[in-house]
């Protein structure tokens, strides 16, 4: 209950440090950031009490998708930093949400406060999909001012160093150009991410350009070529399902749904098609094809939190059927306590060395995240991958021939999710045929757009989940909406 109408539950102001009969959400913005335009990358003081743990969930949304911003808390004061180039110019919603699980029952959640209206004015606009390079640095930008050439000062953002320029004209409000990152003599010599300092200038008829603008500075992520694409990494964990019979039958879904496709033992859809899979072993609490799922349960030495990071660190691609949330996933939050139980986004890149955001050296191809509010920009940055918010997707052609990058995809839900219920083992039997459909057409070949969808459909003709379709719909993909297992 909402006692002081300042949009925050109870659970939510206890969390918060909020007074519950005073209207004070700390998630409100200041003021200042309406007061004159927003452009490049800009750092939002916030009013998030300095005792809130540094990995609490709050996310920015810009018109109702999560911008390109990162929030935290930096010497005891939290702060958004927000790229606003990757925006259009003009008037923009902006607020904060706050995820939560609910110390009662351990259910998700989520609160915000009213939006705050402000003005974006770049005099260039980005195109994300470019933002990320492996062996061609591609600029692609719209010019909103009235400008007529360019230049790029190329720098290594680690070192500082100065690599190249790029130079040339303006054609129809567009800078269209791109860089193999070598020197004049062929030799490769930029290995870090980059920072592009932009310059636009005008000339009058008959006159040298003038310096319209400059620098611009815009950093460029590097992301090495995908590599163990054979090596699957696949887990479930869900805390209620613990008496004998609900727990045998999720185990069964998992193992016959997901792990027997992955492996068959004999190559059974064609020579090579088996993944490796992670965790594993001949005995245990591993994914052993036909004999048992891996299962991420809490325990005081975290043996199955261990084990399924080295899964994490040996793999290239991942299926993760559980809780989760914005920034960390789980085997439970009531049940199961301290922050020590996660694993966080944060925590995940450190160990894959996705790191600054300017580096991915252990990029995933296919990421899954089946569970509460996987699809955010923090996990896919954690999987070394590429990132848009309104799940728009590519090609894999756009990937090789235009980006010359990896294709890749990522796939998580926006909203809350539902696993089956436990009371009903009907419920469990048929999520089992559905991971199954999903898992047999990747494996067949179809495209990992078709499998999602075919899957989510499936999902949609039981009684239970045809009353959660709006949230099954939530799920978005970035990345290559083609992609198929063949691709490795």
């Amino acid at each position: 209950m909402d006692l002081d109408g300042d949009g925050l539950t109870g659970a939510a102001e206890r969390l918060l440090g909020a007074d519950p009969l005073v209207p004070d959400n700390p998630l409100s913005l200041p003021a200042s950031i309406q007061q004159s335009p927003l452009s490049g990358t800009v750092t939002i003081p916030l009013q998030i009490s300095p005792n809130i743990d540094a990995n609490a969930a709050f996310t920015l949304f810009i018109d109702g998708a999560e911008a390109d911003a990162m929030i935290q808390k930096v010497n005891g004061n939290w702060r958004a930093v927000w790229d606003t180039t990757t925006e259009e110019n003009g008037p923009h919603f902006i607020n904060i949400i706050y995820s939560y699980a609910n110390p009662g029952d351990g259910s998700h959640d989520a609160v915000t406060v009213a939006a705050t209206l402000v003005a974006i004015d770049n005099p260039l606009s980005f195109n994300p999909e470019t933002r990320d390079f492996t062996d061609l640095l591609v600029v692609d930008a719209n010019v909103n001012v009235n400008a007529d050439s360019y230049t790029i000062e190329v720098y290594d953002s680690d070192t500082q160093a100065h690599l190249t320029t790029l130079s040339g004209n303006i054609s129809n409000g567009q800078i269209e150009t791109s860089w193999n990152l070598q020197d004049g003599q062929g030799n490769r010599i930029a290995n870090n991410g980059l920072r592009c300092d932009f310059y636009l200038s005008s000339a009058q008829q008959g006159m040298s350009p003038n310096l319209l603008i400059g620098p611009i500075t815009i950093i460029y992520r590097f992301i090495e070529h995908i590599c163990c694409r054979q090596y699957f990494a696949a887990a479930w964990g869900f805390d209620p399902y613990n008496d004998d019979k609900s727990s045998t039958a999720m185990d069964n879904a998992m193992l016959m749904g997901v792990v027997d496709n992955l492996n068959t033992l004999v190559d059974l859809y064609g020579d090579g098609t088996d993944y490796t899979l992670f965790p594993w072993g001949a005995s245990g609490n591993n994914n052993i094809p036909y004999v048992w799922a891996f299962r991420w349960s809490y325990s005081p030495e975290q043996s199955d939190k261990n084990a399924l990071m080295s899964a994490l660190s040996s793999s290239a691609n991942f299926y993760w059927w559980g809780h989760g949330s914005a920034h960390s996933g789980l085997p439970g939050d009531v049940i199961y306590p301290g922050n020590n139980t996660r694993i966080f986004a944060h925590e995940l890149a450190t160990t894959l060395n996705n790191i600054n955001g300017t580096q991915a050296h252990h990029p995933y191809n296919l990421v899954i995240l089946d569970c509460c509010q996987g699809y955010t920009k923090s996990w896919a940055n954690a999987f070394g991958m590429s990132f848009n918010k309104r799940g728009f997707s590519d090609s894999k052609s756009y990937y090789q021939q235009i980006l010359n990058r990896d294709p890749q995809a990522f796939i998580g839900w926006r909203g809350i999710t539902y696993p089956p219920t436990k009371a009903d083992l009907s419920n469990i039997a048929y999520m089992q045929e559905c991971l199954d459909l999903m898992f047999t057409r990747w494996q067949e070949g179809y495209s990992i757009n078709d499998c999602i969808q075919s899957y989510v459909n499936a999902l949609e003709q039981n009684q239970w989940w045809r009353t959660q379709k709006f949230l099954l719909d939530t799920w978005a993909l970035s990345g290559c909406y083609d992609l198929q297992a063949y691709d490795r």
